[in-house]
């Protein structure tokens, strides 16, 4: 265990880990407080610095930016920060989990990410990469687009560097007889090709992008998707019986749908008052 029983058996509120931060905060608070065991202040310390030197630092760069063009980037500077500040044997345990979820480490990701990046050079390297796949690769939309997750590099200083891209002579695919191909690794270690980003706006534009960086206002993440698994948790914890927690949630995202802003049973209550 990580830390003792009596730690664990600590009532220290309601969670909701939909919310970046209320877990976060109630360790920062049991840490604050001094609470538990002895033998647990090293293993409470260590979620303590993460916390504060990875996960409070995260939350705010992408609430800063939340472009889909810098996710490549929170993930290399989360990947950065779990690398400098903690021990082999954090980073092993701490990176397995990120690795889990390094989408944004899709080579579909990593060019838009250098598509939009503020360095010239780099901007430069993703447009040589999209022309290339499209010189190469008529059919560079495949039919069935494989969104793996890639094998990701822990010792990256550069989006660029987050996937192993590269030409492979031959093709990954039997019935394409190219010379050469762009592909990446996967974490299973297979070669897959590498799509583009489907939005033919930007592809058609490239030249624009060497003298100024891409700028997208798609997500890279919402508060709509907090709110909904909010809405799923509080369903399934009223209610039992998935029916009824469906049925629950279903008619709560309607209600809100309906009547947006804050209508709520108080606020009828109020106006009953008047």
């Amino acid at each position: 265990a990580v830390v003792s029983t009596q730690s664990t058996g600590l009532k220290i509120g309601k969670l909701n880990h939909s919310r970046w931060l209320t877990l976060g905060s109630r360790i920062m608070r049991a840490w604050v407080s001094g609470v538990g065991r002895k033998e647990d202040y090293e293993n409470l310390r260590t979620f303590a610095e993460y916390i504060i030197k990875v996960y409070y630092n995260t939350y705010a760069a992408v609430k800063h930016k939340s472009s889909i063009v810098h996710g490549p980037t929170h993930l290399l500077n989360e990947i950065r920060s779990i690398r400098t500040g903690f021990s082999t044997h954090i980073q092993n345990l701490v990176l397995e989990s990120v690795e889990r979820n390094a989408y944004f480490a899709h080579p579909e990701a990593l060019i838009l990410g250098m598509l939009g990046d503020s360095d010239a050079a780099v901007r430069e390297k993703g447009i040589t990469i999209c022309q290339d796949i499209m010189e190469r690769s008529p059919d560079r939309y495949m039919p069935m687009r494989t969104y793996s997750r890639p094998k990701v590099n822990r010792m990256a200083n550069q989006i660029s560097e987050l996937c192993t891209m590269r030409v492979q002579k031959g093709s990954p695919y039997r019935n394409i007889p190219y010379a050469g191909r762009w592909v990446y690794r996967t974490v299973k270690e297979e070669w897959v090709p590498v799509t583009l980003p489907p939005l033919p706006d930007v592809l058609n534009s490239l030249e624009d992008y060497r003298d100024k960086p891409l700028r997208l206002h798609y997500p890279c993440h919402t508060q709509t998707v907090e709110q909904r698994v909010a809405l799923t948790s509080s369903s399934v914890g009223n209610r039992a019986g998935i029916k009824r927690q469906l049925g629950g949630a279903i008619a709560k995202a309607e209600h809100r749908r309906n009547y947006p802003g804050r209508v709520t049973r108080k606020h009828f209550k109020k106006r009953r008052l008047c």
